[in-house]
């Protein structure tokens, strides 16, 4: 039986697949917030109403939709509230240790770190075609 937290999360993830834009249907929007949070805090998710998650998943979809084969991409989303910096590249030992440092040196905090690692399938010419949602994969 889940725990009460895990079955908050779960609801919560849900709740906010329901308002994510930008997906090709329902079922891909809900797989990919749920993998997408895998690994953030609990405790951090639970202080941002769903629709918040959902701007965050819908932003990441929407840029890694489309990324240069063998180059990363990254781009920095300044908000009222709180900024963003997003990440599309091929899987890269220490790249958040080195970013997270970097930040850090700049005296910047960090309020939410999301960093799933999703096997992603694309086309020769770097176009999104799916992604696993599967834990083990995603390590």
């Amino acid at each position: 039986m889940p725990r009460t937290e895990d079955a908050q999360i779960l609801k919560l993830l849900d709740d906010a697949a329901d308002l994510t834009t930008g997906f090709p249907d329902s079922e891909t929007a809900r797989q990919f917030t749920h993998a997408f949070f895998r690994n953030a805090s609990p405790a951090e998710l639970q202080q941002r109403p769903p629709s918040r998650l959902a701007e965050a998943a819908s932003s990441m979809w929407r840029f890694a939709e489309s990324r240069t084969p063998g180059t990363a991409q990254i781009r920095i989303l300044d908000g009222a509230e709180t900024s963003a910096i997003e990440i599309v590249n091929d899987d890269m030992r220490f790249l958040v240790n080195s970013t997270t440092s970097a930040l850090a040196g700049l005296g910047l905090d960090i309020n939410l770190l999301v960093h799933p690692v999703l096997p992603i399938e694309r086309d020769a010419d770097g176009h999104l075609l799916g992604f696993t949602n599967n834990a083990a994969a995603s390590r």
